[in-house]
């Protein structure tokens, strides 16, 4: 009797009470974590950050103005605060995540100094923020050592033709390599790591990815500031939000999964920040991409497509109205430039006509024919992670400024060469595989996910390392991993995958 009191206290003691799993299956706790935990040291770090940008700025040791100053010591300030949550590994993960969607931020304040000099420094806060995860989080797990050798050794020659051509530096090179190599895996050990339930671990994920599309339309006004301008043609459109989409399509099946359970304003506001990604992106691509994901999502997704579907038509008509009502000069604008960006307009003729070979013309033959031209030059180990800007510079005498090939694949060939692109086919070929010893009820739906962001990186600027003068990150490359660690996690148990490994 004893024995059997003390089995039932110990399965109370591992098991949550049902209120908290439902909470978690709602977004109520991630909330809660928000508010809990999250915002007080967001708090803190902003505190730290001003108080650190005025004694900068009052005894003249930063060379940015007092906003920039004050945003810069915020980021690092939170960097530094990972060691906080005390070993939680999934706590943390989501803070490092945070961190690396807002990036673009950092980077946005402190352009005017680095440019495109001192690489460290622009990506300092979220390297600092996964070290010190790796330092101090409490949970060890081996994950899949296949991943790790394949990534890093496919990796490795990018290093040494880097450090053997003119194109980088060799301070720059080792740490682009080591960026594009290390941290993402980082991140993937984490989630690894992490030992709650789906459900914890992919709310976060899923959070991160709403901050993603957050940060770029936030600054928005601060972009067009900067250049003086209130118009959106002045604006650097499309490829300002190729990485964000990218991302959320990659992340596609967990955000529908997660979105369609958790609470109705947490959803919107979440299909809000996606809905204005796509609407200030101003690519012929990203919206007919996006028509390509939600029509699959209709006819794959089951019992999740209504809620996702109604979700996006219901906040789609609100932001419609709010914009109509509060921004309509704005609102009016971005009409406009749509028309012209869908060929259907023209600034000298009033003529509204729709023609589809020129709504099809991208242009991109030219630069993808460089791309060729690159990579035969190249063809084994690349000429450089990182190199695609400085190689069109050089050959092009500066007509040609792109910080990719516009081609998910290629960019990987040319800068990365055989034995690169090999690494990544490998770990497609492993997402592939472990998509289809799935669940089969989902099977179809992650594949179509998948394709579709195929499709958009191979025909847009999705990178695996963006590289541009503003924007310097591997978020293609982060969510990839995650991605893979979620579809790992779905084939554990499922007995295809079982009869797999024996």
């Amino acid at each position: 009797m004893n024995m059997s009191a003390s089995r039932v206290r110990s399965v109370r003691q591992l098991s949550p009470p049902l209120h908290r799993q439902r909470s978690w299956n709602d977004g109520s706790a991630l909330v809660g974590e928000l508010i809990y935990e999250v915002a007080p040291r967001a708090s803190f770090a902003l505190i730290g950050g001003a108080l650190i940008g005025g004694v900068l700025a009052a005894l003249g040791l930063s060379n940015l103005g007092m906003i920039e100053t004050f945003v810069a010591a915020s980021f690092w300030t939170a960097a530094l605060m990972t060691a906080t949550f005390r070993g939680n590994v999934g706590r943390m993960l989501f803070w490092v995540l945070l961190i690396d969607a807002s990036l673009l931020i950092y980077q946005v304040s402190i352009h005017q100094f680095v440019l495109d000099e001192y690489k460290i420094v622009r990506l300092g806060p979220p390297v600092l923020a996964a070290g010190l995860l790796l330092l101090t989080g409490s949970s060890r797990t081996t994950g899949h050592r296949f991943v790790y050798i394949t990534w890093i050794l496919c990796n490795l020659p990018a290093l040494f033709s880097g450090l053997t051509n003119e194109y980088l530096s060799l301070a720059d090179t080792i740490v682009v390599v080591a960026f594009n190599t290390l941290y993402p895996l980082a991140i993937y050990y984490a989630v690894q790591c992490e030992t709650h339930a789906d459900e914890r671990a992919f709310d976060r994920i899923s959070l991160s990815a709403i901050v993603l599309c957050i940060a770029p339309t936030a600054l928005m006004p601060v972009e067009l500031a900067a250049r003086d301008s209130s118009s959106f043609a002045s604006l650097q459109f499309g490829g300002r939000a190729y990485s964000v989409i990218g991302a959320l399509y990659l992340l596609w099946p967990i955000l529908v999964t997660r979105l369609t359970v958790w609470r109705p304003k947490l959803r919107a506001l979440s299909i809000g920040a996606i809905l204005l990604v796509f609407a200030t992106s101003f690519s012929r691509g990203a919206m007919l991409s996006l028509f390509l994901m939600l029509t699959g999502t209709v006819i794959f997704a089951g019992k999740s497509r209504g809620k996702l579907v109604s979700g996006v038509l219901a906040t789609g008509l609100v932001l419609l109205g709010i914009g109509s009502v509060l921004f309509q000069e704005r609102l009016g604008e971005g009409v406009w430039f749509w028309l012209l960006r869908m060929n259907v307009a023209s600034n000298l003729s009033n003529h509204m006509i729709f023609d589809v070979q020129e709504f099809l013309l991208t242009d991109r033959d030219s630069i993808w024919q460089l791309a060729v031209t690159f990579f035969g030059w190249s063809p084994l180990w690349g000429h450089g992670i990182g190199s695609t800007p400085v190689l069109l510079d050089t050959v092009t005498s500066g007509r040609i400024a792109f910080s990719g090939m516009h081609n998910f694949f290629l960019t990987v060939l040319v800068e990365r060469g055989l034995i690169g692109f090999a690494g990544l086919l490998l770990l497609c070929g492993r997402i592939a595989l472990l998509t289809w010893m799935g669940p089969p009820e989902s099977r179809f739906f992650v594949g179509y996910s998948f394709f579709v962001f195929l499709l958009f990186a191979n025909s847009t600027g999705v990178e695996l390392f963006l590289n541009s003068s503003k924007s310097f990150n591997v978020t293609i490359t982060v969510y990839l991993f995650m991605l893979l660690a979620w579809l790992e996690r779905r084939a554990v148990g499922h007995p295809s995958y079982q009869l797999a490994k024996k």
